[in-house]
């Protein structure tokens, strides 16, 4: 079940990320970024906002 998975993520042009280091990586791109904003996900006032609760 997981090559299936594999193989259709690969065709969709998505990566195949194997540790949860690696994956998180991503969250922190430029293009993550932009999208999260963009769709009012998490923008750079929340994450001020949620540091300085911390």
């Amino acid at each position: 079940m997981a090559i299936v998975r594999v193989e259709r993520s690969s065709k969709r042009g998505l990566p195949n990320v194997k540790t949860t280091p690696l994956a998180l990586d991503a969250y922190v791109t430029e293009k993550a970024k932009n999208l999260f904003e963009h769709n009012e996900i998490y923008t750079h006032r929340v994450r001020s906002k949620a540091r300085n609760n911390a």
